[in-house]
């Protein structure tokens, strides 16, 4: 892809309505080998009591594997109403950060977050961080970091 229809594509993703088909060829696009093969999608049911306020459902488009063996999800999250866009940026973070934790312990996600209309969305990148901490015990652990959750939105 040259500059030109990179560009292009870049325009027609972001600056419309959601549009899952457009949303998926730029994943594609931007992450090489990307295994759609792990594609889901799971419905109110499967989002735990903690997220049903925020998340009405979400999908997995696929999984990316970086050369250094990091997992990516990339996400398209359905939120509850178009408020949430606004207003519960740290809930639907969180909403990821559980994702990534539970299914197959992923590294970060790409994630469409939609609102009911469709009309508006937020393209984010989650990733989780880990760092080494001493515990008051005098211990020492492991402690999971988000990115902030204004970081890497647009």
């Amino acid at each position: 892809m040259n500059r030109n229809q990179a560009y292009t594509l870049v325009r027609q993703t972001f600056t419309g309505a959601f549009d899952k088909n457009r949303f998926s060829n730029f994943s594609l696009n931007l992450l090489n080998h990307l295994d759609e093969s792990k594609a889901a999608s799971w419905n109110n049911q499967y989002v735990k009591n903690a997220f049903k306020n925020d998340v009405q459902r979400y999908e997995r488009l696929g999984t990316y594997t970086s050369p250094e063996k990091e997992k990516l999800d990339v996400l398209i999250v359905h939120l509850t109403t178009e408020s949430k866009l606004e207003r519960a940026r740290t809930a639907i973070r969180n909403f990821v950060a559980d994702h990534l934790k539970t299914r197959d312990e992923k590294d970060a996600a790409l994630v469409a977050f939609v609102s009911p209309s469709e009309t508006m969305w937020r393209f984010s990148y989650v990733k989780m961080e880990y760092a080494t901490v001493e515990r008051d015990s005098g211990e020492v652990g492991v402690e999971t970091r988000l990115t902030p959750a204004r970081r890497f939105s647009y």
